[in-house]
């Protein structure tokens, strides 16, 4: 760990609180330097969240008081000069998917206790034993069912950039609060592209790390295709808050993840990339996501990089996808009874009802298929390769909608979101960061991916990307805006995991 106290670009210090948004390392850099404090940053996104959040609904529950005990601790090391992580003190958002302390583990669903937990998840852990800041809990879709953050719990979840459009989903609460400033980073979920739909809607960094690079928390029938992963507003910063989850000496060792690689001095000039606007199978792309896209390349080009274009051979595949995520959704719902399965989103029960069905001979069969895909994928990229493709085929739509209005989705709902999951299936680190606004204003997202257990190279290679895109990231908000009320009621729609 680094923790020089040099003078930081920015930072939160008592009576500076500028809507420039410091990030992770100028925080730290101010903790040691003495000019500021986990109390003084910590109060400063309390303020932001009562603020602003009333209108986008991101978080679940703000643990001020426990949060404000642990930013004094942290405070109290870092007069010690004795951090005890290059995030201590840090303000970090949890997805209420996984399981806090003391807090309820409600999984944005009617079907969960309100009563707080006493276990908490292994990555929790990890954050805690690091000494981040937990400022809350943020929303879900019931269960990270969907790919838009709407839940019978709490509603709908609103964009930071406009709130009259989606913010993604399952985990749009955690890119709402990183985006709009409400915290420094959040941990969230990814299982089909729940970390990086979300980030791409609302302009954050999102990484999917490769499957069971960090303990996944409670087991099921999905493996290592669910992912716990970071969001932050920069590259640096997702690259700092994964160093964390992925390092083991931070909570319980898991012997079957081979220890995180380091970052390759390679420069993006010689990194081989390969391009691919449909991964052989994808529907359509809005024009919007075409140019900005087109644009990203020629970017690479003109900075040297070889960047091959091609549309591979794949069938889509969301079958294989779905006999896991229904057939996981049987499980966690086995012993609900009929009046427990009533109070479930429609689309989260008819997977479960789906899933039912689903023969141990068809899992099998789906394990199979992973492999032929990931054999696919391997073929297709080298050592030392990129994959670029668009994160989603549009800019964020109506926020009151699980699908856009777009003739591609009336014969498939995942037309709009087809090159998330893949990568959970074939178990390969995914990022997603901003590449350019929509003409509406709208954060558009790319996705970059790399061979297994090379997140060191992906995120290197992403900095330098963040550095040729030049995306601005701080969205037009307006404080103390007029507030809208939680959508209570159970919305019916359709989605397809986590």
């Amino acid at each position: 760990m680094n923790h020089a106290a040099a003078k930081p670009n920015r930072t939160i210090t008592a009576g500076n609180a500028a809507e420039n948004l410091p990030l992770i390392g100028d925080i730290v850099a101010g903790y040691a330097a003495g000019i500021s404090s986990p109390e003084v940053v910590l109060e400063f996104f309390l303020e932001r969240i009562a603020a602003i959040d009333g209108e986008l609904n991101s978080f679940v529950c703000v643990d001020a008081e426990r949060a404000r005990v642990a930013a004094a601790e942290s405070a109290a090391r870092w007069r010690q000069n004795r951090p005890l992580s290059d995030i201590d003190g840090v303000p970090i958002s949890v997805k209420d998917m996984f399981d806090v302390p003391g807090l309820p583990a409600r999984r944005g669903s009617l079907t969960t206790s309100a009563e707080p937990v006493q276990s908490c998840a292994p990555a929790v852990e990890r954050l805690l034993n690091a000494g981040a800041v937990i400022v809350g809990l943020t929303t879900t879709a019931e269960y990270g069912g969907a790919p838009v953050t709407i839940s019978p719990l709490t509603g709908i979840t609103r964009n930071a950039w406009n709130p009259q459009h989606t913010a993604g989903g399952s985990s749009g609460g955690a890119a709402v609060s990183v985006a709009a400033g409400l915290c420094s980073a959040a941990l969230a979920s990814d299982t089909g592209g729940s970390i990086r739909i979300p980030s791409a809607f609302n302009g954050v960094v999102g990484l999917k790390p490769t499957g069971g690079r960090i303990p996944t928390d409670p087991a099921s029938v999905l493996r290592t295709m669910g992912c716990p992963g970071p969001m932050a507003r920069s590259v640096a910063d997702c690259a700092r808050l994964y160093a964390v989850l992925a390092d083991p000496s931070y909570g319980a060792p898991d012997p079957t993840c081979p220890a995180p690689n380091q970052s390759l001095p390679l420069d993006i000039s010689q990194v081989r990339f390969v391009a691919s606007r449909s991964l052989g199978y994808a529907a359509f792309l809005d024009e919007e996501v075409t140019t900005a896209f087109d644009r990203a390349i020629a970017l690479l080009r003109a900075r040297g990089a070889s960047v091959r274009e091609v549309e591979p051979d794949l069938r889509d595949p969301i079958g294989l996808f779905q006999t896991y995520t229904r057939a996981n959704y049987a499980s966690i719902f086995a012993d609900l009874d009929e009046a427990g399965i009533a109070k479930l989103s429609g689309n989260v029960r008819d997977a479960r009802a789906a899933g039912a069905s689903i023969t141990a001979v068809q899992l099998l069969a789906a394990a199979r298929g992973r492999e032929t895909l990931a054999k696919a994928l391997q073929d297709m990229l080298g050592p030392h390769d990129i994959l670029l493709t668009p994160m989603v085929a549009v800019s964020a739509f109506a926020a009151e909608s699980f699908v856009p209005d777009h003739p591609a989705t009336k014969h498939n709902p995942r037309a709009w979101s087809p090159f998330g999951y893949i990568f959970n299936l074939t178990e390969q680190p995914a990022l997603t960061m901003p590449m350019g606004l929509s003409p509406q204003g709208l954060p558009l997202g790319l996705q970059l991916v790399a061979g297994k257990w090379h997140e060191a190279m992906l995120l290197h290679v992403a900095e330098q990307m963040e550095s040729l895109l030049q995306f601005d990231n701080t969205p037009p908000i307006k404080r103390g805006s007029s507030k809208i009320a939680r959508d209570s009621t159970n919305p019916e729609g359709i989605g397809y995991g986590k």
